[in-house]
């Protein structure tokens, strides 16, 4: 199907293309989401055999809260084999996805569009491959989840195929692009734009930001009903999460000695005052964590 929609989406912009009129496309691809379904020559770039394994062990999982858990573990482990062909699959889908995105962004060469249009690539959220012991998925508030891939490319900025190191959020897309297109927003979104940051990626910006995800009864990603949530503040060193307003746990973790989040500080009193400071950044929450001399 992605395949299908990709020719579709470079059908569509080879005719808007040639109409010269202002347009806004949204593309979503569905892989490398489960199932894991792609053709057979991109399984053929990442053999099983030769996947490395997560920089994990067993005993990881021992140290997830249960709240922090997107599923609860299957009744058999998986065999390192079956870790293997998980992490291959993924890395498969994954490329396949890649192929799928260069069909569009040649469409955009074809039509001589990067002279007038701004293109954003992102996911919606990361995924889990292993990591903790055996955690796979989603629907986690571990580092790689709500880290995702974003790219913006837009006519005009000034530091094209320069990475940034700080903080933005997937709210910030909309005032973004409305001030690259000359938009003017409405007042009330939660956003700021980081068109800044396309002409100077150091600019100093963002002191945290949060991420949320909703816990059922039934420990599935699709909850029907939620029982409770779990709230998270991510600065330039840490991660400090709440669940249930901290009644089924709190977790701190410094990602300069622990990028893996593996080791929760939040019971050791030396970071008494660190995880007291965070807790009071997660409650004033995103206008008190904007850009120096910005404005909510």
């Amino acid at each position: 199907p992605d395949g299908v929609f990709a020719r579709k989406v470079a059908g569509w912009l080879d005719t808007m293309s040639r109409s010269k009129k202002p347009f806004f496309l949204g593309a979503g691809f569905r892989r490398p989401h489960a199932p894991y379904a792609a053709p057979k020559k991109y399984f053929d770039l990442f053999p099983a055999d030769k996947m490395p394994l997560p920089d994990t062990k067993p005993s990881d999982f021992d140290k997830v809260l249960p709240a922090a858990l997107n599923h609860l573990p299957p009744d058999k482990p998986l065999t390192e084999l079956e870790v293997r062909q998980q992490r291959a699959a993924y890395y498969a889908c994954a490329s396949f996805m890649d192929a799928q995105l260069g069909v569009v962004l040649d469409a955009m060469d074809r039509g001589k569009l990067w002279d007038n249009t701004a293109v954003v690539f992102m996911g919606d959220n990361g995924y889990l491959l292993g990591e903790h012991g055996g955690m796979w998925h989603k629907s986690s508030l571990f580092e790689p989840c709500p880290r995702i891939p974003l790219v913006v490319a837009a006519p005009g900025i000034r530091a094209a195929g320069r990475h940034s190191q700080r903080l933005v959020e997937l709210v910030d897309l909309y005032p973004t692009l409305a001030q690259v297109c000359g938009l003017t927003p409405p007042a009330n979104l939660e956003g700021y734009s980081l068109r800044p940051l396309l002409d100077d990626p150091a600019l100093p910006w963002k002191k945290a930001v949060f991420s949320m995800q909703g816990r059922g009864k039934q420990r599935t990603e699709a909850a029907k009903e939620i029982e409770f949530l779990g709230k998270s503040v991510r600065t330039d060193r840490w991660r400090y999460t709440e669940w249930d307003e901290g009644r089924k746990g709190i977790e701190l973790y410094d990602h300069v000695a622990d990028p893996r989040e593996v080791n929760s500080l939040a019971g050791n009193p030396t970071f008494d005052k660190v995880r007291t400071e965070l807790s009071a950044m997660l409650r004033a929450g995103w206008r008190a964590a904007l850009p120096p001399g910005a404005k909510p």
